[in-house]
């Protein structure tokens, strides 16, 4: 019982205050978004309004996972040996990523002058793979009949991962070579000359690699302590 609440129920129940914080500032940043780019495109402002929906549901999902954890399980300990059902967000969390590292394949193709359609048809067969493998998870836990029975499912996790983080390379080494080091190497083109582009090539620069280093400390973390649930903390991150 003493390990349940230690390595189960208290890393979750971090996840859920991780999650909800999260969530608020998303949500401040979408509304600022509809609010400051009401001429955006159409396309755009539908992948945010779905991204806030999915959101939405994935912290609902989590709030549930912590009560279930911390209140449900102190009349049912039998709780924490079932499959936890809030890992049904495997087929939220799967289109989610999907559409995130989709944008920046989208994105590496086009400051690439449309040139590096090779490598962003590489990265979407990766996406495309990712997804897929997050809704055979998410199968497995409709199916499952034990929290034991993780042991059987792990290399179809390290391949989700994995998929994600050699996505997250690619793109990060492709963004870094476009916006950071040809111009430099040029020195011409997009050659840092303007201030508000050096910050906007450095903010998006920085946010794939803060996304690179999280998705590979989720896998390291799984790995190193894939009895436990610690890997959900780094894990909310990925949002």
């Amino acid at each position: 019982m003493q390990f349940a609440l230690t390595q189960v129920a208290q890393p979750v129940l971090i996840a859920s205050f991780v999650t909800c914080s999260l969530y608020g500032l998303l949500l401040f940043l979408i509304i600022t978004y509809f609010v400051r780019f009401r001429t955006d495109r159409l396309v755009f402002r539908l992948l945010v309004g779905f991204y806030l929906l999915s959101a939405t549901a994935d912290t609902a999902i989590e709030c549930g996972w912590a009560y279930g954890y911390t209140i449900s399980a102190f009349s049912d300990p039998t709780v924490y040996t079932a499959i936890p059902w809030p890992y049904i967000g495997y087929a939220v969390l799967g289109p989610n990523v999907l559409l995130a590292q989709g944008f920046y394949t989208w994105r590496v193709w086009i400051i690439s002058n449309k040139k590096a359609w090779p490598l962003a048809s590489v990265m979407l067969l990766i996406q495309v793979a990712a997804c897929c493998l997050a809704f055979y998870l998410t199968h497995w836990a409709a199916t499952a009949d034990s929290i034991l029975s993780f042991q059987d499912i792990k290399p179809v996790m390290y391949a989700w991962l994995g998929c994600g983080l050699l996505c997250d390379i690619l793109i990060t080494s492709a963004i870094t070579w476009y916006l950071m080091l040809k111009p430099r190497r040029e020195r011409a083109g997009v050659a840092m000359r303007d201030g508000v582009l050096r910050q906007i090539v450095i903010k998006s620069f920085q946010t794939n690699a803060l996304s690179l280093t999280i998705q590979l400390a989720v896998l390291l973390t799984i790995v190193m302590s894939s009895e436990t649930m610690w890997y959900t903390v780094p894990g909310k991150f990925r949002r």
